[in-house]
């Protein structure tokens, strides 16, 4: 923890933490992505970050599903593991999370996990770019140029 004791900011701390050992899922993803990203509240701990996300993705909870897939693409606070994060992508993509579907395509792009699969790649990467993600939309245009479709690259 960053701040002493007896800061608003350690108050803000020990009631996430309450509320995440209670088994709040929100509570579980803002700690572990507090701890994914390190801020205010807390030092960056992979450690931590995929404790309390891990609670929180067998919840349901997307999000935590969709930054738990990111630690196990990267390897953060666990073996990098392409077929795990594409099991969390998988799953948080199919509920419309659209950091996830961009990410599944990137692994359908690149064959991280699953098989190298542009038709998949695109599919993923499209649905992102119907959410308005930009980055979903150059990685769109990237899956175009492997397959040498230029026009619809350029577009």
């Amino acid at each position: 923890m960053k701040e002493t004791n007896n800061s608003p900011l350690s108050e803000i701390l020990r009631e996430y933490k309450e509320a995440a050992e209670r088994g709040e899922a929100d509570a579980q993803y803002h700690l572990g992505f507090s701890y994914y990203l390190g801020t205010n509240l807390v030092n960056q701990n992979y450690d931590e970050a995929v404790k309390w996300l891990q609670r929180a993705a067998e919840q349901g909870h997307i999000a935590a599903m969709g930054v738990l897939g990111c630690c196990y693409e990267d390897g953060f606070g666990v073996n990098q593991d392409y077929s795990e994060a594409v099991k969390y992508y998988q799953k948080a993509a199919e509920q419309g999370d659209c950091d996830s579907q961009r990410n599944l395509g990137e692994c359908y792009h690149f064959g991280h996990g699953v098989s190298q699969n542009y038709d998949k790649a695109m599919e993923w990467h499209r649905k992102a770019a119907e959410q308005s993600d930009e980055d979903a939309m150059l990685c769109l245009g990237n899956c175009y140029l492997d397959i040498q479709d230029y026009k619809k690259a350029m577009k």
